[in-house]
C-alpha cells in the first residue's frame, strides 16, 4: 500500500469529490487508519460528507496515512 501525507490525501479526495468552497480535513483514526472530514457551508457539508467517505472507503484501499 502506498503511502501518502495528509495533505496528499486531501487533495486526491477534494479533486474526486470536485465542489468548491470545500475543505478537506485528512487525519489518522486509530480504527481506520484514516478518515477526512468536510468544512463548509453547512448545506454543502451534509451533501459533501457522504461523498467524501465514500471515496475514502475507496482510497483507503490503496493508501495509507503517511505518519510525521
Amino acid at each position: 500500500m502506498e503511502e501518502k501525507t495528509a495533505r496528499e490525501l486531501a487533495e486526491i479526495v477534494a479533486g474526486r469529490l470536485n465542489i468548491s468552497d470545500t475543505l478537506i480535513s485528512v487525519h489518522p483514526s486509530e480504527v481506520l487508519g484514516w478518515t477526512a472530514t468536510v468544512v463548509a457551508r453547512p448545506l454543502v457539508i451534509i451533501l459533501a460528507q457522504s461523498i467524501v467517505d465514500e471515496i475514502v472507503i475507496e482510497l483507503r484501499g490503496k493508501y495509507s496515512l503517511k505518519r510525521d
